[in-house]
């Protein structure tokens, strides 16, 4: 192809329509809402990675930390020494304190929702 028909193509496809939009007030309008509303939800899952990022590397740091925990807490058994059971005695004495405390617990509850019904009534 010559020089010259080239120029008349490129002219040809360079022909300018014009269509006559009704209310383009409107159209501009509504237009840059959508866009101010793209641009937000834009931010909000910018903001929606940046936390996920945080959320994993903060479970890592737990996954971690929670791996030394068991590593100590092994180096500690190790450490420690051996107790087949305690003895007797000292089974006998924990029961009866732990009860006590129990008991107390529990009256002190009985007490409480008696004092809640008496208001009610």
């Amino acid at each position: 192809m010559g020089s010259k028909q080239k120029a008349r193509m490129s002219a040809a496809n360079d022909e300018l329509f014009f269509i006559n939009i009704p209310e383009p007030v409107d159209v501009r309008k509504t237009v840059l809402e959508t866009s101010q509303q793209i641009v937000e939800a834009m931010k909000s899952y910018e903001k929606y990675k940046r936390i996920k990022m945080e959320k994993l590397k903060k479970i890592d740091a737990l996954k971690s930390v929670t791996a030394q925990i068991k590593e100590n807490a092994g180096k500690l058994r190790a450490c420690l020494p051996t107790v087949k059971g305690l003895p007797e005695k000292m089974r006998q004495e924990q029961m009866p304190h732990v009860r006590e405390i129990e008991l107390e617990q529990l009256n002190s509850e009985i007490k409480r929702l008696e004092e809640e019904l008496k208001l009610v009534k």
